[in-house]
């Protein structure tokens, strides 16, 4: 994990804490996906926090983590993104930074396929970025809706000197039902990327542009 990352992860985990003292529109959450990468499905876990700034300006932060076993390696996933949010009635719109970080460890007696595998194997995606989404209710039962979208326009990682490119669109759509403190939902999660290298494994190719699965979250509102 490195030096980015843990600080997102120590700040999104002590941040309901250190807020908890004057309640309001604050919602600490915890999310899981069951990602596909297109070679083999893992959960990634995380949490988010989504909380008030000034007026409509809100702070959308989240962090995930997670590992894939693709059988002669093991690939850790990192992921954060933090946005800063305005919020108009049901729409909001979003620009911020984001980070995907990637690292791989060959299992004993496995060596890498060809020259540049190691440096796509564990080239980060990061960057500037802009979001967008909307939340809408389903009725007084405590039912509703919300779709989210994440573009990452230009990708500042090592992909390109190997002559890829990482940016990406993520789009999430979910249902959820809402008590008083507390929100659970289930919905799917699709991110697409520009152009990430396909894996070779004994002649088998394996097209990683795409990574799709499902999400479950649970959310305290304070």
């Amino acid at each position: 994990m490195n030096v980015v990352t843990r600080f997102a992860c120590l700040l999104l985990l002590a941040a309901p804490l250190a807020l908890a003292a004057n309640p309001s529109d604050r919602a600490w959450s915890t999310t899981a996906w069951r990602a596909d990468n297109g070679q083999n499905a893992t959960w990634l876990w995380g949490v988010g926090l989504d909380a008030p700034v000034h007026g409509n300006l809100r702070l959308d932060a989240s962090y995930l983590q997670g590992r894939f076993n693709q059988g002669g390696d093991l690939e850790e996933n990192e992921e954060v993104m933090a946005f800063a949010v305005l919020q108009h009635g049901a729409w909001r719109w979003g620009a911020g930074f984001v980070h995907l970080g990637f690292a791989n460890e060959l299992r004993r007696g496995f060596v890498w396929s060809y020259p540049e595998e190691e440096t796509e194997r564990n080239a980060d995606i990061y960057g500037p970025a802009l979001a967008a989404g909307g939340r809408w209710s389903l009725g007084t039962r405590g039912w509703d809706i919300r779709a989210d979208l994440v573009w990452l326009p230009h990708d500042l990682g090592d992909l390109d000197d190997v002559g890829y490119n990482g940016r990406f669109v993520q789009a999430d759509a979910s249902l959820g039902w809402t008590s008083h403190r507390f929100r659970v939902a289930a919905g799917y999660r699709v991110r697409h990327f520009d152009d990430v290298p396909d894996r070779i494994i004994n002649e088998d190719l394996f097209d990683r542009d795409t990574i799709d699965g499902l999400t479950v979250s649970a959310t305290l509102l304070f």
